[in-house]
């Protein structure tokens, strides 16, 4: 290369570095929120506004935590589900029913593709109403990840490996499924 593109290069390398910088800078001094979770790798977080709170899934531990305010600007998280009966799979998606005041939480075993699962839980209690396994009865690799719940509280689980949608009742009970 000659000198005078090494040159270049290095102008062009300050030039970029300046902006990139500054922008750093900006966001690391503006106000905000700090905070530290309990789990490594959050999938998916709602806002529950009755209760002024995020309720967040945490991949690899297959819990759900609750995010409130603290004190100052320090959020505090602690863990509101932890489900023995789905130890060992991944919690992914979650939905708030509001009407019916509860969690709807998708399990799967993100590694094996052997398990997964929709439970519902009471926003108050913590308590389970519901746990249903969808996969792994027959051998299909499978991979629930996300939730949706209609106005009737029926449930709509995506099946992301297998291409297909479960539909499960207000009561854990599962209605149909949806091919590709």
């Amino acid at each position: 290369m000659s000198r005078r593109c090494g040159r270049t290069a290095a102008l062009l390398l300050l030039l970029t570095a300046i902006p990139i910088a500054l922008l750093f800078s900006i966001e690391r001094s503006a106000s905000g929120y700090k905070y530290s979770g309990g789990g490594w790798f959050h999938e998916c977080a709602k806002w529950d506004a009755s209760a002024d709170r995020f309720l967040v899934s945490t991949f690899t531990s297959g819990t759900i935590g609750e995010i409130t305010i603290g004190t100052g600007s320090e959020l505090e998280e602690k863990t509101v589900v932890s489900d023995a009966d789905v130890a060992g799979n991944w919690s992914l998606g979650i939905a708030i029913d509001r009407r019916r005041k509860r969690l709807l939480v998708v399990y799967a075993d993100v590694l094996g593709l052997t398990y997964g699962g929709v439970a519902a839980y009471d926003l108050g209690s913590w308590e389970r109403r519901f746990l249903i396994q969808l996969a792994g009865k027959g051998g299909e690799k499978s991979f629930a990840d996300d939730v949706a719940v209609d106005e009737d509280g029926n449930s709509y689980i995506t099946d992301a490996k297998a291409n297909k949608i479960w539909k499960v009742g207000l009561n854990g009970e599962l209605l149909s499924v949806i091919r590709k």
